[in-house]
């Protein structure tokens, strides 16, 4: 009975110990992305993740109480801040099904703030949220993914070669001089499909991408 009492005791704390502080609030704008209050220390609060499907990039936005909403968003100024994890579909940020629970924030910051779930972008392409957060970080994955697949084998090549160090080097620097520095058309359209809302996707996302 003894042994009961004590587990019982042990599982009401941890419930309690998962409940999030009254100074804040959790919130997710993506329907398939849910948070929950996952614990503290003595300075910070830690938050978990979860999602139905995967997650290649997620932003998290710090809102402060007061901050009215506008179509379903907060309207945001410079009081609000946040953060962001970008991966790929061979690394998402969150497997389907699955839940990361390192998301941490020190306690200062949240204070008196919502925690939102601003934006999560899935491996299929597709988002939920702000859209124009879900561009930024589609555009740096794009950009990422490039970058990788021009440098790689640049760099390969001359690796494999049977070159000294030096010319080896000399070799590398001056095929990476040469990659292109612009996006393939058919990638900029296929990403104005994907954002049909966003009036310059040829400028500041395309810098994004390069």
């Amino acid at each position: 009975m003894k042994a009961i009492l004590a587990v019982l005791t042990f599982c009401c704390a941890s419930a309690l110990a998962q409940r999030a502080p009254s100074n804040l609030l959790l919130e997710s704008r993506a329907a398939h992305v849910s948070i929950s209050f996952a614990g503290q220390d003595s300075t910070t609060y830690r938050f978990a993740i979860s999602s139905s499907s995967n997650v290649t990039a997620l932003a998290l936005r710090l809102v402060p109480f007061g901050i009215p909403k506008v179509n379903g968003a907060y309207a945001c100024d410079v009081s609000c801040s946040g953060s962001s994890r970008i991966g790929s579909k061979g690394k998402p940020v969150i497997k389907a099904g699955g839940r990361v629970d390192d998301f941490i924030f020190d306690i200062a910051e949240v204070t008196a703030k919502v925690v939102v779930v601003e934006t999560a972008v899935f491996d299929d392409g597709t988002f939920e949220g702000d859209e124009k957060v879900a561009a930024f970080m589609s555009a740096t994955q794009i950009g990422n993914q490039g970058e990788w697949e021009r440098i790689v084998p640049s760099v390969t090549s001359s690796l494999n070669s049977n070159l000294d160090d030096v010319s080896r080097a000399q070799q590398i620097h001056s095929q990476l001089r040469k990659l292109p520095d612009s996006i393939d058309s058919a990638m900029m359209k296929s990403f104005k499909l994907r954002f049909p809302f966003l009036p310059d996707c040829n400028q500041q996302y395309a810098q994004t991408m390069i």
